[in-house]
Formats: structure tokens, C-alpha cells, sequence
């Protein structure tokens, strides 16, 4: 096989984690060739061309996803350049957003097109991988080959992207954390504070978990995420808000948090041009008549 700038198939999967099983079997599902190797040797394969090598197959594949921890791309990068022999015009994408390994440079200087394939979705479980891909979105960012070759990637296994400015990696990452690991936070944090209050932890999960997926609903049926707000601030609920703060008085985390989300929610608000003094309002009922 030829190697051809560009191309897709097949496609190589460096790292057999999480991320590097789901996205294959993702691949698989989609009917995309592949190879899913460790630092060993293949772990799997599907479609022609068979490898007989981890080698063979970086040797071949037009386009490579390094899919391992962050702490571990430098050396997977360096793998690919020293030991198994990328092809210079080959296409080379890392699967996480927020890393920005050293050997980025190197592998690039030999004429490899270097860039970023990071689903904004949790890689956990390979067997619901293909269906959380299709209709998800993809952070791509790299050089025009390497932006083009995950765009198409992205757009066979049903996903859409946005563009990562290489600049701004840690602003775009920090942005996916809050969308996807503080609602877990949250959830806990509010199965806790049902749990202080007597009641049962089965019953404290079932509810927040119903409750919160009720807001997704509401968020995906909203055009922007703040029109899906319901609750006592987003009405203007002032003597409701002055008796939570009152409630939570002295609980940590818990009161921590509840400021510090309706503070951000009423800057946004107000932002948006909500009325304000509502808006002021509420932001005095936070401090509880003066508890704090």
C-alpha cells in the first residue's frame, strides 16, 4: 500500500485503554478498517490490509490515532517516529484535547501531519461507543491534512466538529471538563445533601439522577443553555433563594457551591439583560440577611 496524504484507511488506534477500545470498536461499527495496537503488537484487527506487526501496520496506515494518557504521548509519538517507522506524509492525531506533548515537534519536523481528534464524550464503555458517537462532536485542530483527515473521520462515525485554536487548548479542555465531570460532582453533591436530610441513598441517587435528566431534555430542546434554566432564580424567587442560603448556612461544600453556581448563573443572566434588579435582588438573597 501506497500511503497517500490524506487518506483514511486503514486507520491504526495507538493505546488498547479505554479510549483506544471504544474508538475501535466505533471503527468497526462504522465499517471503517483498522488496527488497535499496544506497545507490543496488534490487539485487533478488522478489514484489509492485514499487519503482521504493530511495525507493519505504522508502516502502512495513512492515518494513526494515539490514543494513551497524556503523560504517556511523548513516548508514543517517539515509538512511532524511532521504532516503527511512520511514513513521513502519514496523519497523525492524538485523541486528547488538552495535551501538548513535546515530541509534537519532532514527529512533525520529518513531515508528518500532526493534529487532534478529542470526542466531547466520555470513552468508557466500547460496546456504546458507536451509538454516543453518532450525533456527538469532535474537537479537531492541526494542520489543514491532518484538520481534514479527522473531520472525515469524524463524519463516518456520524459525528460532527468544532475547531480547537492550538492556542487556546486549555480554555477548549477546561470548557469539556465542566460540561462533562461537575455534573457528576453536582449529582453527588446533591444525593449528599438529600442523604444529611434522612433520606435513603438508593432513593437520593434515583431522584437526582431523574431530575437531572429532565434538565438534559430541557437542554436539548433549548437554543442556548441558559433558556433551559428553571427554578427559583430563574424566576426571580427571591424569598426562596434567601431560605436556601439560610438552609445550607455553614455546610461546606455545600454552600460553597450553591453561591458560587447562583453567582455565576445571575452573572450570566444579567448578561443576557435580564431585569436587574431582580437580578440584584437575588444576589443579596445569596448572603442569606447578612448569615455569611
Amino acid at each position: 500500500m501506497t500511503v497517500r496524504a490524506g487518506s483514511l484507511e486503514p486507520v491504526v488506534l495507538v493505546g488498547a485503554g479505554r479510549a483506544g477500545r471504544a474508538l475501535a470498536a466505533a471503527f468497526r461499527a462504522a465499517g471503517l478498517p483498522h488496527a488497535l495496537v499496544d506497545r507490543v503488537g496488534i490487539v485487533e484487527q478488522h478489514g484489509p490490509p492485514v499487519f503482521s506487526s504493530r511495525a507493519d501496520a505504522v508502516q502502512q496506515a495513512p492515518a494513526i490515532l494515539v490514543a494513551v494518557r497524556d503523560g504517556q504521548i511523548d513516548v508514543a509519538l517517539d515509538e512511532l517516529r524511532e521504532r516503527d517507522g511512520v511514513r513521513a506524509d502519514a496523519v497523525v492525531l492524538q485523541v486528547s484535547g488538552s495535551a501538548e506533548p513535546a515530541a509534537r515537534e519532532r514527529i512533525a519536523a520529518m513531515g508528518v501531519h500532526y493534529g487532534t481528534f478529542h470526542p466531547l464524550l466520555p470513552l468508557i464503555d466500547p460496546a456504546l461507543a458507536s451509538f454516543r458517537l453518532q450525533g456527538s462532536v469532535i474537537g479537531i485542530e492541526g494542520d489543514a491534512v491532518a484538520r481534514d483527515v479527522a473531520a472525515r473521520l469524524a463524519m463516518r462515525l456520524g459525528a460532527t466538529t468544532i475547531d480547537i485554536p492550538r492556542a487556546e487548548r486549555a480554555a477548549y479542555h477546561a470548557a469539556a471538563v465542566i460540561a462533562s465531570n461537575f455534573p457528576v460532582t453536582l449529582a453527588a453533591l446533591a444525593e449528599g445533601l438529600l442523604s444529611r436530610i434522612g433520606v435513603d441513598s438508593v432513593a437520593a441517587h434515583r431522584a437526582v439522577r431523574a431530575l437531572m435528566a429532565a434538565s438534559v431534555e430541557n437542554l436539548a430542546a433549548a437554543p442556548r443553555a441558559l433558556d433551559a434554566l428553571t427554578g427559583p432564580i430563574a424566576r426571580g424567587d427571591v424569598a426562596t433563594v434567601r431560605a436556601h442560603a439560610t438552609a445550607l448556612h455553614g455546610t461546606r461544600p455545600y454552600h460553597d457551591v450553591y453561591e458560587v453556581l447562583s453567582r455565576a448563573t445571575l452573572a450570566l443572566m444579567r448578561e443576557r439583560g435580564d431585569d436587574p434588579a431582580t437580578v440584584l435582588a437575588l444576589e443579596t438573597a445569596i448572603d442569606a440577611d447578612g448569615l455569611r
